[in-house]
């Protein structure tokens, strides 16, 4: 037995679950940056999904995703170079997730977690892609445990101990 819908019904069930899936672009001009905006149906702000910036020769600056006016998944800048110089996680206008941070040649200078905006977790800072610089845990944007620091030789230079921000104990390595 088939069940026909009504063409109607259909239409009312595509608007009431998003409406127009149908991609629009519009490109703004600033002087030697180029923007493309990139819409789902008409150009509201609350349609944003995706913004691209380019400079000479369309060689991209950023990338931005959206969702209901807000910013949402994934963003990025790149070097002159077209490497990529740092990556971001997005949800609803807050930093969610991983952030990356690259030299020019993209090399990983430091990583770290997010959460509702804030530091949250281990982050990492490196002299080179092998040799770690530092290490640190954060909790709510404030330092929380064992902050760690190395010589470029990767022999231990000193470890701090952190709660609630505040530096409780600190011991140095010669």
């Amino acid at each position: 037995m088939k069940l026909y819908l009504p063409i109607a019904f259909l239409s009312l069930l595509l608007i009431a679950c998003g409406g127009s899936k149908t991609l629009t672009t519009q490109t703004i001009q600033d002087g030697k940056l180029k923007k493309v905006l990139t819409f789902q149906g008409d150009s509201s702000k609350h349609k944003l999904v995706k913004e691209e910036i380019f400079a000479e020769g369309d060689r991209k600056v950023s990338e931005l995703n959206f969702k209901n006016g807000m910013l949402n998944g994934q963003s990025a800048n790149y070097w002159e170079n077209g490497k990529m110089k740092d990556e971001n996680t997005f949800v609803n206008g807050k930093k969610n997730g991983v952030f990356k941070k690259y030299d020019s040649k993209g090399r990983l200078l430091i990583a770290g977690e997010m959460k509702d905006g804030m530091k949250n977790g281990l982050w990492t800072t490196w002299y080179d892609e092998t040799q770690k610089e530092e290490e640190r845990s954060y909790k709510n944007d404030l330092l929380e445990g064992e902050y760690s620091y190395w010589f470029i030789d990767g022999s231990l230079k000193k470890i701090e101990f952190y709660e609630g921000g505040k530096k409780i104990k600190e011991t140095i390595y010669q």
